[in-house]
């Protein structure tokens, strides 16, 4: 039996999602989560990788548009589709779409709400919730894929994703998408002309598309790096939540970008934005990151590891006499130039030893190697791999994979199970590296 690390981003978010751990777009969920958009199951659980239905992706650009109140209120009328009843859950939200130009039947009078999403067709709506038109830009006709493909490329709407956009949609993904839309630029038109083309198709020539102005605040708000303000520019979050909804660029709790969420003054989330240049699994020598960054002996680099920052040459770094990491670690390193940055994070195992119940039913906590983590995901006895910042608080919990097979051989520190390679430290504590998998 050995247990086993997935690989990600570390993120610390308040999402109470039963199977959050499942979930890879966490940012995205918990945001959209955050603001109402997105909900769980009654069970308690996302359903990260459940695909997303037409009605269900009407829901969505309802309360994007509209809010959840509002949106909940609009009583479906049943005579707009011959199969969306008035008693239908999702008639309010088809036919707001459907009045909206956000979508269309597939005929024959026909909606087929059960249908489902593809990334292109999703696409199209949240497009149209920035203020795009369709009978503009070309959302119709032969190629409408393509002028959809254009402008969601130009809007970053596919970013985060590896999708064919012909395929599809998961809930997580369509999550990540309605993220990326609220961080896009709002757009507004101005004149055009309204003509029919030879097959029919009304179309809007000559229009003027710009940018919706506002000046009066950015989501993005005072940064303690790099600060991309706007200020000029109206982007969808705000178009839709105002003040309420901000995403504060800083750093997480090891010393990494990362973007602070928070909505009406409560705190989402931390998440990691970049991924590192190069990531080592375990003990990393000065040697390995000399010969790996491509380092010049003489050239004087800035190194900083953990925070504490030095100046050294290359071939200082080579001569590190104390490895970075170690055994139960992962280092990431990120080059800018002549700037090396560091950042170790250890991994641990724990066995949940304490579940507590809170009050209000919304929150419970477990208890981890005598550290306390607020979380829904887990249950007593259940194996875990959590991190600790360096001031001890723990940052994030994640299920220990098991990997179950025949013991074929056991030599100093390596494990091997059908054929495959582990590590593990001579105590058994520590979750520790192997060339593909993390033990």
């Amino acid at each position: 039996l050995a247990l086993v690390m997935s690989m990600s981003l570390v993120t610390i978010s308040n999402a109470a999602f039963k199977d959050a751990d499942k979930i890879s777009n966490k940012e995205a969920v918990d945001v959209m989560a955050a603001v109402g958009v997105l909900a769980g199951y009654d069970n308690g659980e996302f359903g990260a990788t459940d695909t997303l239905t037409r009605a269900q992706a009407c829901k969505i650009i309802a309360y994007l548009d509209l809010g959840g109140k509002t949106a909940d209120a609009i009583k479906g009328t049943g005579t707009v589709f011959s199969d969306v009843k008035a008693t239908s859950w999702y008639a309010g939200y088809v036919e707001y779409c459907a009045g909206a130009g956000y979508v269309a039947g597939v005929g024959g009078g026909k909606f087929d709400p059960d249908a489902k999403v593809t990334g292109v067709q999703f696409a199209k709506m949240l497009l149209c919730a920035l203020g795009y038109k369709s009978d503009v830009e070309g959302y119709t006709g032969a190629d409408y894929t393509i002028a959809i493909a254009r402008d969601a490329n130009k809007n970053d709407l596919f970013n985060g994703l590896s999708i064919v956009t012909s395929a599809n949609l998961t809930r997580e993904q369509a999550a990540q998408m309605a993220l990326n839309a609220l961080k896009a630029d709002v757009v507004e038109y101005k004149g055009g002309t309204n003509v029919s083309t030879s097959d029919g198709t009304k179309v809007v020539i000559n229009a003027e598309r710009s940018t919706v102005a506002n000046d009066k605040y950015d989501y993005r708000v005072k940064t303690a790096y790099d600060a991309k303000k706007d200020n000029t520019v109206q982007q969808l979050c705000e178009k839709l939540y105002g003040k309420d909804l901000k995403g504060i660029e800083d750093k997480d709790a090891f010393g990494r970008k990362a973007i602070v969420w928070s909505y009406k003054n409560d705190e989402v989330g931390t998440y990691a934005t970049d991924s590192a240049d190069y990531t080592y699994y375990g003990a990393v020598s000065g040697k390995t990151l000399f010969k790996d960054l491509g380092l010049a002996a003489s050239t004087k680099y800035t190194l900083t590891v953990d925070g504490s920052k030095s100046e050294k040459t290359g071939s200082e770094i080579k001569a590190l006499a104390k490895d970075l990491g170690g055994y139960s670690y992962i280092v990431e390193v990120t080059v800018d130039d002549k700037d090396i940055t560091v950042i170790t994070i250890e991994y641990k195992l724990a066995q949940v030893s304490k579940v507590t119940k809170a009050k209000d039913g919304d929150k419970r906590s477990i208890t981890v190697g005598g550290k306390t983590y607020e979380t829904e995901s887990f249950a007593k006895d259940d194996y875990v791999l959590y991190t600790v910042d360096k001031n001890g608080k723990i940052q994030s919990v994640q299920l220990a994979e098991k990997v179950t097979g025949k013991v074929t051989a056991v030599k100093g520190d390596k494990l091997t199970i059908d054929g495959t390679t582990y590590k593990f430290n001579a105590g058994g504590k520590d979750i520790l590296t192997t060339t593909d998998n993390i033990l």
